[in-house]
């Protein structure tokens, strides 16, 4: 028979606080009776499917608290409901906690999206592919540089002007017309019927 702390040391190495739970995971505890009434599928979920225009949510919490495990389901009930969710850790590769700027968030979404995208043959893809690349790649670039100058900013307003000033001024060099865009314009207002004006 194991000792206390035998058994305790197993219970302790059996769960992972960091490694957040599959939505449908029969380990999963609701644990709403210590957090309040919250549900994330309600929250955020309903705010989602219900509303007619884009919705912005913060999800926040502290580290290892199950944020993660909560977003993993609310992802889960997303796709069930036919949206398309790119899901991904912040910390996995593009993003170092412990110096984070907004082109580091801005990359790593951008990068997601085109990861979850590949194998999507639709005119999406296809649109993305051809003009994505060369134009992420040069913002970037420009971003970098504007941003090496400015290591700090005063506010997060300040921030954000100095990041939409450098994509205005990289903008006005874009000038191919866009092919294909009418097939790919198509697909967006497929895809997001009644949410993407044609």
């Amino acid at each position: 028979m194991p000792t206390p702390f035998a058994t305790l040391r197993n219970i302790y190495n059996a769960f992972d606080p960091f490694e957040p739970l599959p939505a449908g995971d029969p380990v999963y505890v609701n644990c709403s009776k210590v957090r309040g009434a919250e549900n994330i599928l309600l929250d955020l979920g309903r705010q989602i499917l219900l509303s007619d225009r884009l919705t912005h949510q913060l999800y926040t919490g502290h580290r290892g608290a199950g944020k993660s495990t909560e977003l993993l389901r609310l992802k889960d009930d997303l796709e069930k409901n036919s949206y398309r969710v790119v899901y991904f850790a912040a910390e996995e590769a593009d993003i170092d906690p412990e110096d984070t700027q907004y082109t580091d968030i801005l990359l790593a979404c951008t990068r997601n999206l085109l990861k979850d995208l590949q194998g999507d043959e639709g005119p999406i893809q296809q649109w993305l592919q051809i003009y994505t690349t060369n134009a992420i790649e040069s913002l970037n670039m420009t971003l970098r540089k504007v941003l090496r100058n400015h290591r700090s900013f005063p506010t997060d307003e300040a921030a954000m002007k100095v990041i939409y000033l450098a994509i205005a001024n990289v903008s006005k060099k874009w000038t191919m017309p866009i092919r294909d865009w009418k097939g790919a314009l198509n697909r967006f207002a497929i895809e997001f019927e009644g949410r993407f004006p044609v």
